[in-house]
This record gives C-alpha cells, structure tokens and sequence, in this order.
C-alpha cells in the first residue's frame, strides 16, 4: 500500500511539472527581438572601445540543478536540443527529459490500476513517456510547415529589396523585420549573426541547419554559388521563388487528392482502441481476460502490432515528397 501511494504521488508530482514545464508560456517574440537589438548596440560599443565581449547563451550557461546538467550532456542530448529549437518550444533538453518520465509514470500507475498487476507498469510507462515526444515532432512539423509556406513570400520581399539597390545584408535585415513569425525569427537570428562578426555563407549554413528544409537548402546554395561566380542574385531568387509556389501548390493538389486515403487510415487505427474501450465499459470481465490471461496478452499485442504495421503501410502509400 505504501508503496502504491508513493507511485501515486510521483506521478501527480510529474504530471503537474509536466504541464507547467510544456505549456508554460515563452518570452515574447517582440521583447527576444528588443534584447537582440540591444545586445547588437552594446557589442558594436565594446568593439569600438576594443573592450572583450562575452555573450553566454540561456542552452549553455544556465542556472539548474547539476542532475539536470547531467542530463544535457547525454549523447542523444544535441540531437534532442535541435528538435526542440525546430519547434519553438521554450524548454532545455534536461527538463524536457524529466517531463517525458514525469508523464511515463502517471501512465505506469494508470497501468497499475487498471490491470490490478504492478507487471503491467512498465506498458504504461512507454506510451507515456513517448507523449512529449510525438508533441515535440508535432510542433517541429508544424513549425516548418509554416516556415514553408512563409519563404515564398520572404523571397519575394528580399527580391524586391535587392531591385531597390540594397545589399544583400541590409535585404535580409528587411526580411527580417517585415515577416512575421516564425520564419522572421530566425532571418532575425541571421542578420545579427553576420552583424556579430560571422561571415555571411556561415550565418546562412546555420540558417540551413535551424529551418532543415528543401526550399532553404536551395536558397542557401543559390546564394553561395552566386558570392563565388557572380550573376544577379534577385533574377536567381525570383526564379527560385516560383519553384517553391508551383512546388507549394502541386503538393496542396497531391494532398486533397489522398485526404480520403489518410482520413481512412485514421479511422481504421482508432476503431478497435474506441470499440475496445466502449465493451470495457459494458462488460469489464468480458475484456478483461485480455488483460489477465496469458492468451489475451499475446492476442492483444498481435493486435496492436498488426494495426500499427498497417497504419504504417497506408501512411506509406498516400505520402508523397514533391
């Protein structure tokens, strides 16, 4: 009993930090662009006055707990740092890492309860630890999809101001205080790199790394090849801006035309977990032998393992990269 109740407290413990710690809201995107602004006007003075200039960023220098500095320096721990930059979401690696076992344990005790057997606690603990991560790749996703759809139209604005006699410096400066966010962010982020001292295909290549599309690889690679041999850099853009639109709109056709295809592929994974859950409720010891006996668990992890090859399969064949 003793040992249920501390279960129990642990995981209300971690669900409650878990909560706070996902949707506890970030800095605003107009103060983060105040303090870069600031920060440029302080570095350009200490530059001048031949002072050194220290800039500690929040991801390596911060104040937290040695445990979670541990947890920073796993392997995996870069990777995971750029997932969670993709996505926007205002958390460190280590903390993230705590919320993943903090919600894994309130389905372990979900799993305890339900089953009635301290051996099924490991089954909740996988899915549940698993949830911040599907969430993190849905708001990555999300993210860039945005990004996407927003870099035609930043083409167009630095096209225009490359016509108009501005550098290609100053253009991106533009671009980055008219577009909205999020891709005005990280042209933002770019142009104080390269005001900070980084050499401009640098800045770019770090550009590349953070947004990690198609379009921008070729942005990028258009603007290098352009420094090195020459041309006119907006006719390249240009062009390269209508790719994108035709490539954007040859993609919305694809999808509208596989919607049913997907739409069924949702329904056929959801329908056994709902109808299994609704005779749960109508007869508990009728489901239950697939929980208690040893031939209901193998039925029920076939089963699971058959629908998720299958959903895998459909997704396969309506998902199509243009």
């Amino acid at each position: 009993m003793q040992i249920a109740l501390l279960l129990i407290f642990v995981a209300v413990t971690g669900l409650a930090a878990a909560i706070f710690m996902m949707l506890a809201p970030g800095k605003g995107n107009l103060h983060d662009r105040r303090v870069r602004r600031m920060v440029a006007r302080s570095v350009a003075k200490e530059v001048e006055n031949d002072q050194p200039t220290i800039l500690l960023r929040k991801d390596i220098v911060e104040k937290s707990s040695r445990f979670r500095k541990q947890l920073n320096d796993l392997s995996s721990a870069t990777q995971l740092a750029k997932l969670i930059q993709q996505s926007g979401m205002q958390i460190d690696q280590g903390s993230f890492i705590i919320v993943c076992a903090g919600i894994g344990c309130v389905f372990a005790v979900i799993a305890w309860l339900v089953s009635g057997t301290i051996l099924f606690a490991p089954v909740g603990f996988a899915p549940g630890a698993m949830l911040p991560y599907i969430y993190l790749l849905w708001k990555r996703k999300r993210r860039i999809k945005t990004m996407t759809e927003q870099f035609p139209d930043a083409l167009e604005m630095l096209v225009s101001a490359l016509r108009a006699g501005q550098a290609f410096t100053t253009a991106l400066g533009t671009v980055a205080t008219e577009m909205p966010d999020p891709l005005g962010l990280e042209f933002q982020a770019t142009f104080d790199e390269q005001n900070f001292g980084v050499a401009l295909l640098d800045a770019l290549e770090h550009l590349r790394d953070r947004i990690d599309t198609v379009d921008m690889e070729f942005f990028v690679t258009a603007v290098s090849i352009q420094r090195e041999t020459g041309g006119n850099l907006a006719e390249i853009l240009s062009g390269l801006g209508t790719t994108i639109r035709q490539r954007l709109k040859l993609f919305g056709h694809i999808r509208s035309l596989t919607a049913q295809g997907r739409y069924s592929g949702m329904i056929v994974a959801a329908m056994p977990i709902g109808l299994g859950g609704i005779l749960y409720l109508l007869n508990p010891d009728y489901v239950g032998q697939l929980l208690t006996s040893t031939t209901g668990n193998y039925m029920l992890g076939g089963a699971l393992l058959m629908q998720t090859c299958g959903f895998l399969i459909i997704r396969k064949i309506v998902n199509f990269k243009v």
